[in-house]
């Protein structure tokens, strides 16, 4: 008998076996590319697999930054995040690419960075989305 108790599943924790190859890395990351209207996510659809590139605009990390959801999104509130209204261009599951307002901000700093939009705009932004909510709440 072994001493070692994580003999059977060792394989697998070293890279063999389920949990190995790009299957895991597709399912669990996004890549981004930032451009003039906002980041675009490229992701494989967690249904069929098909890749979907996917374009947050800045207004919507605006929203999102600031804690309020943008419109035609959902919330998630048991995993935490914020799910654009948008399905797969394959077999139209919804595409579960959930946005903090914590990596709202880092994006808009990223974007601010990368000379995409200023400060100015995204200050801009979140007083006409915070004019928005006041004139709603009457």
């Amino acid at each position: 008998m072994s001493r070692d108790d994580m003999n059977d599943v060792r394989n697998i924790i070293n890279g063999f076996g389920v949990l190995a190859g790009l299957g895991v890395d597709n399912h669990y990351s996004a890549t981004t590319k930032i451009g003039n209207e906002g980041i675009t996510y490229s992701t494989n659809c967690d249904r069929s697999g098909h890749p979907n590139d996917l374009t947050v605009f800045w207004q919507e990390f605006v929203y999102a930054a600031n804690g309020r959801l943008p419109p035609g999104w959902n919330m998630d509130r048991r995993a935490g995040g914020m799910i654009p209204n948008v399905g797969c261009a394959q077999c139209h599951e919804a595409l579960m690419l959930r946005i903090t307002p914590d990596e709202a901000q880092r994006q808009l700093r990223a974007g601010i960075a990368a000379g995409m939009i200023t400060q100015q705009q995204v200050a801009a932004l979140a007083q006409q989305i915070a004019g928005g909510a006041r004139g709603h709440a009457r």
